[in-house]
């Protein structure tokens, strides 16, 4: 039941009418008698990002979540940012204390907690081909990079986004990384060469979306995850699945990034299960 006293927290980004976050999160705050709602809240340009974000402050929002395309945009718009968010140069949580805005990067604990969940085998010397250039890209090539992986390529539409993100990660690292486009006469090897393919896109959101790269460059050996959770099985870990291929959805990234938003707003452990069943019911 909602009160006068019911807490408010939300998703800012667009588009988030897609989002299972709200089920996630709400169910999680049922189990435990929480007194907090969790909304969505489409923005649709950076103008705009900046009034939300006002609108946080003003009517003494508890916190929110940043998805695409707003996770580096946001920060400006924040008084602190924590350690990791600043390496990163990422924020996807927001906690607001007495008016006063922090912000968090819970996607790299995220994806390499439900990566290390799916896999058996170390990181360490693996070459990583990411497709993508922006926040989620640059927060999983963090989480990667403290695993030890060999390389890093990030290939985006726009190469100078993929050179800008190579450039920033070569500042703050000692790592390898290269910098391509997705029409780049290299695509096909440095893709047959990686032993993890990440879609770090929002390309297989929807059904009429194309295969963000060729089946063609795959090997038998390789491991593809898609940041994509919703549809649950996109074409491209379809396709995956069709060649034997380890494949792996965005479904437990969002739940680990989720349950570590959770506990920064609430201070209450999360319960993993009940988040957990909550999207499964509802994906699709």
């Amino acid at each position: 039941m909602i009160t006068a006293k019911t807490l408010l927290l939300g998703l800012i980004g667009y588009p988030v009418s897609h989002s299972l976050s709200p089920v996630m999160h709400n169910a999680a705050f049922k189990k435990l008698g929480l007194d907090y709602i969790y909304l969505v809240f489409p923005v649709k340009s950076n103008k705009d990002l900046k009034r939300a974000i006002e609108g946080l402050r003003a009517i003494n929002f508890k916190g929110a979540n940043v998805t695409i395309p707003y996770k580096e945009e946001v920060i400006k718009y924040l008084d602190e940012i924590s350690k990791e968010a600043k390496l990163i140069g990422a924020v996807n949580t927001i906690e607001n204390i007495e008016g006063k805005l922090y912000g968090y990067n819970t996607d790299s604990f995220g994806f390499i907690k439900s990566l290390k969940e799916e896999i058996n085998t170390s990181l360490k010397d693996k070459k990583v081909f990411i497709l993508g250039a922006g926040g989620a890209a640059k927060a999983v090539a963090f989480s990667l990079v403290f695993e030890g992986v060999s390389e890093i390529i990030f290939a985006d539409k726009f190469k100078e986004k993929a050179v800008s993100l190579s450039k920033y990660m070569k500042k703050k690292t000692n790592g390898k990384y290269l910098a391509i486009n997705l029409e780049d006469v290299k695509l096909g090897k440095k893709i047959n060469l990686a032993d993890l393919i990440i879609n770090a896109t929002s390309v297989g959101m929807k059904e009429e979306d194309p295969l963000p790269i060729e089946v063609k460059y795959l090997r038998k050996d390789q491991i593809i995850y898609d940041l994509v959770y919703n549809p649950s099985q996109t074409l491209l870990l379809k396709e995956g699945e069709k060649l034997n291929l380890k494949v792996i959805s965005g479904l437990g990234m969002l739940l680990y990034q989720g349950a570590k938003s959770f506990e920064i707003w609430t201070k209450v452990k999360a319960p993993i299960e009940v988040m957990k069943r909550s999207l499964i019911e509802n994906l699709d």
